[in-house]
């Protein structure tokens, strides 16, 4: 994804909100951000664009290490997380939050502030980037199991493991993600991917 000056494709999944833009507002965006908007038929997806960046995804390297560096292979799933320090993001719903124990390992996600502050500056709270990296094993197994509670009532598919006891590693990264849930997400991604000198 993204690697040696490739493409890559941006798909939003239906336990998302619609993105709606009109035909020529899409065609604006494409026209001033060089950007690809297409609709897929799949019901389950919609893809909202193809972006360019030159160089690699600096958490890749990241996400390879600690598989490489798992020799018991006790390490089944790795995902992202990057630091919020901005209220308003915090307070997003559509930003889900994460907290992890000593070890990066996943103990909860969240769309409500975790964790809560009874202090100020006690802590850093961490936005989860959806991205996944899954042993072929642990895949599988995701794929069987079912949708718990936690899961229906947060709507993170995150929480599918964390029921099962199924431990996630998470990784730190200090870049600038973007979820997009609205219109107004579309053009702030839009916005920072435009000033940004490796899109």
């Amino acid at each position: 994804v993204g690697l040696n000056g490739r493409y890559f494709d941006i798909f939003k999944f239906r336990t998302m909100n619609n993105v709606n833009l009109s035909a020529k507002e899409l065609e604006k965006l494409n026209e001033k951000n060089k950007i690809v908007f297409k609709a897929k038929n799949d019901p389950r997806i919609t893809r909202l664009g193809s972006f360019y960046r030159k160089s690699s995804i600096d958490e890749l390297p990241q996400i390879i290490n600690v598989f490489k560096n798992d020799f018991d292979k006790s390490v089944g799933i790795v995902s992202v997380m990057t630091p919020i320090s901005d209220d308003l993001e915090l307070n997003n719903p559509n930003n889900v939050k994460v907290i992890t124990d000593k070890a990066n390992n996943a103990i909860y996600f969240s769309r409500y502030p975790i964790p809560f502050k009874r202090n100020i500056n006690t802590s850093v709270p961490h936005k989860h980037i959806g991205v996944y990296a899954f042993r072929k094993e642990s895949l599988l197994e995701f794929s069987k199991l079912s949708i718990g509670d936690l899961e229906k009532s947060e709507k993170i598919e995150a929480l599918r493991l964390i029921e099962n006891n199924i431990k996630i590693k998470m990784i730190l990264s200090n870049e600038m993600f973007v979820g997009i849930d609205t219109e107004d997400d579309l053009k702030k991604a839009i916005k920072i991917f435009s000033e940004k000198d490796s899109i």
